[in-house]
């Protein structure tokens, strides 16, 4: 590996001068150092089999219905249950999954409908053709019937007290109308 990292020093060199070498170099090492104090952060701050047991007991004064809204379009098997078991997996269950599926593959509607059958939480509409993402989540939009409505794309993850948190939040200022909640990329 270090032959490769020399190899490939010697051919930027070659166009470039050495100062651009260094500063080229003293980016990647920094950003690996970020990467790994990201990743040794996110991993203390990752919520333990202990506290989900203890938000899943908790009863919110308000218990709203958060309805996830998902376009989905010929995603791989691995990707389609991940994501879908990310949702039914949360630490607070008050809500409702509503997939539109304009795939052209018949396997999608297969896990999904596996799914709605083993979780009455699970709503699901086979589109007749694929409109694109934005008309695929209006047609999953049109399922919903929570007062909250979270746009989740077909191969994203949710962390398992993502709606907990976000309970915490309307339970303690019930005027809001919006939230965000930030992202990962993953790889």
């Amino acid at each position: 590996m270090k032959k490769n990292y020399v190899a490939r020093g010697i051919k930027y060199l070659q166009n470039h001068s050495l100062s651009s070498l260094y500063v080229k170099m003293s980016e990647r090492l920094y950003r690996d150092k970020v990467e790994r104090d990201y990743d040794r952060w996110a991993r203390e701050r990752q919520v333990s089999e202990e506290e989900l047991q203890k938000q899943r007991k908790y009863k919110f004064e308000n218990e709203i219905t958060f309805s996830i809204i998902v376009p989905v379009f010929n995603t791989p098997e691995t990707y389609l249950r991940e994501m879908i078991e990310s949702v039914l997996n949360q630490s607070y269950g008050n809500l409702e999954l509503c997939i539109a599926d304009g795939s052209t593959q018949e396997k999608p509607r297969e896990i999904i409908q596996d799914y709605q059958q083993k979780d009455s939480r699970v709503k699901y509409k086979k589109l007749q053709e694929n409109k694109g993402i934005s008309e695929n989540t209006n047609e999953a939009l049109n399922m919903a019937s929570g007062e909250f409505i979270g746009l989740f794309d077909h191969d994203d993850l949710l962390e398992p007290d993502v709606l907990f948190q976000v309970m915490k939040v309307l339970e303690k200022r019930p005027a809001i109308d919006i939230i965000y909640t930030d992202e990962d990329k993953m790889d």
